[in-house]
């Protein structure tokens, strides 16, 4: 949330990428990985050919890139390891947590770790007039979700689902609603094997 520096992990996680790449190639997990980069990036790519702002629309396509090369990282890194994968998905589960606590602590006072309250939606942690906490919230759910259910039960899933969908209610971005559903429908078909 604050500033470019998401970007330093992002960009050592790619560089880091190239080198696993050059060791461990046939992982088959990779080949799911570069289907969904490719997913991203070759449309972005075509797309440059004849747009209006050249330069602008290849630095950000091929800027895109590093989002494939990092997720490889990932999957190179944790592939092997589900203690390792166990830990980052609880971290991220209490990442989310945190920022759904300073959403709803916004909402009742004003006040969040991204500031003083100055539009009509909740921002949390990335600051006024921000739109980004609902879609992400909503896509992150999944980690505060599972994680209270495996640590407290299917009643603090429930109570977690609540406390979520009030945050990404709160910050008023569609996508975020429409992300949230999404993931609350998969997350009840898992839950209900039905």
């Amino acid at each position: 949330p604050w500033g470019r520096t998401a970007e330093v992990p992002l960009l050592l996680g790619a560089l880091w990428a190239l080198v696993l790449l050059w060791r461990h190639h046939r992982m088959p997990a990779l080949l799911l990985v570069g289907v969904l980069a490719a997913a991203y990036s070759v449309p972005a790519l075509f797309s440059c050919i004849d747009a209006l702002a050249a330069p602008k629309a290849w630095s950000t396509a091929l800027g895109g890139l590093r989002f494939g090369l990092f997720a490889a990282a990932m999957v190179l890194l944790l592939g092997g390891h589900p203690r390792t994968q166990a830990a980052l998905h609880e971290l991220i589960g209490i990442l989310v947590a945190l920022w759904v606590l300073d959403a709803l602590v916004q909402a009742t006072t004003g006040w969040s770790l991204g500031g003083f309250l100055q539009a009509d939606r909740v921002s949390g942690v990335f600051g006024a007039d921000d739109l980004k906490l609902g879609p992400v919230l909503a896509v992150l759910a999944p980690f505060l979700l599972l994680g209270a259910r495996a640590r407290l039960g299917r009643v603090a899933m429930a109570i977690a689902w609540l406390l979520l969908a009030t945050a990404v209610l709160l910050a008023g971005a569609r996508a975020g609603w429409v992300c949230f559903a999404v993931v609350s429908g998969v997350l009840l078909w898992r839950e209900s094997r039905r």
